[in-house]
């Protein structure tokens, strides 16, 4: 009879530790000897070899692999984890999440942004793949699963981490759009459109109303907290309505300074594409100079501000950093 304490392998035959075979001293050295990385036990050299052996190795293994082959090492090694992850107890989850995080974070420290985007690229190219041959409903499956993932992560999630992590998502988006040419621009805004379109359509009248009334709470939060909503305002000055009270402010040290100006005439506007047009708010004549005020930076700016440069236009910026000191040198840079 096999005693059931004992650990048996998947053939029947009884596992023993290190420290049973060769006692503690030895086992202990294994042990230690095995954390060691390849540079340590056989220095850089020898280490290089050995993974460019194994490197290799281990290609030709998956390269002669068939599909079916693959997908069964895949579902094995995922029941696998699954089962491993499912004995753990919590503390032990949370030190192996934290292990494989700081692992992957040295690996991202590591490359270059050339080796991060080709990564990127391909790491889009074949999601493209896979969801291209998904069916209608294995899309609608995988989508319901990743929205579940996400509140699930979200819920998770503190204010802080919450707002650190939107802050993050704004800034690569602003980058990103930033550097899109005209044609890019325009897909970008024509795909925005018809997906807008597409959730809007599909909507019922009471989801529809729905998000009219939360769209409204919103900006009563905004109110309340006292935040400025951001809504085009409209105040007369001097017999000319303007936008907001900064360009009355720009107006007033102008006079003051007795520096000529026009307010979104013919000479401010700047062609963009297919006939669109975008109305820089002030022009000085005797400097030849364009005056841009703006109280935030929304996504759309960026693009339209870099397009007046490219064109040659000398565009000076009035924002927060610089309205209560105005700088008339303080020219927009392309970002």
């Amino acid at each position: 009879m096999i005693n059931k304490d004992l650990h048996l392998t998947p053939t029947g035959r009884v596992r023993r530790t290190y420290e049973e075979i060769y006692g503690p001293k030895r086992a202990a050295e294994m042990k230690a000897e095995k954390s060691k990385t390849y540079k340590q036990r056989f220095g850089k050299e020898k280490a290089d070899e050995i993974k460019t052996k194994v490197g290799k190795n281990s290609k030709k293994y998956w390269d002669n692999l068939t599909e079916k082959e693959l997908k069964d090492i895949k579902i094995k090694r995922s029941k696998k984890q699954k089962e491993y992850l499912n004995n753990m107890s919590k503390k032990e989850l949370n030190k192996h999440k934290t292990k494989i995080s700081k692992r992957i974070k040295k690996y991202w420290n590591n490359l270059t942004e050339e080796e991060i985007n080709k990564i990127k690229t391909e790491n889009s190219e074949k999601q493209k793949k896979y969801l291209d041959n998904l069916t209608k409903e294995e899309l609608i499956k995988y989508k319901a699963k990743k929205s579940k993932n996400t509140k699930k992560q979200w819920a998770k999630m503190t204010k802080k981490e919450r707002s650190v992590l939107i802050t993050k998502q704004n800034e690569g988006k602003k980058k990103h759009l930033a550097n899109l040419s005209k044609k890019e621009m325009d897909e970008y805004r024509t795909k925005q459109g018809k997906k807008s379109k597409e959730v809007w359509d599909k909507m019922t009248e009471e989801e529809r109303n729905k998000r009219r009334a939360n769209m409204s709470k919103a900006s009563l939060k905004q109110f309340r907290n006292g935040k400025k909503i951001n809504h085009v305002k409209r105040i007369v000055y001097e017999g000319i309505t303007y936008r907001s009270s900064w360009e009355i402010k720009f107006v007033k040290w102008a006079n003051l300074k007795n520096i000529k100006w026009e307010y979104e005439t013919e000479r401010c506007k700047v062609n963009i594409s297919k006939g669109r047009t975008y109305t820089i708010d002030f022009y000085l004549p005797e400097i030849n100079k364009y005056v841009e005020v703006k109280g935030r930076h929304e996504e759309e700016d960026y693009y339209k501000l870099n397009e007046a440069v490219t064109q040659g236009y000398n565009i000076v910026m009035v924002d927060r950093t610089n309205i209560n000191n105005i700088d008339l040198h303080n020219y927009w840079k392309i970002k």
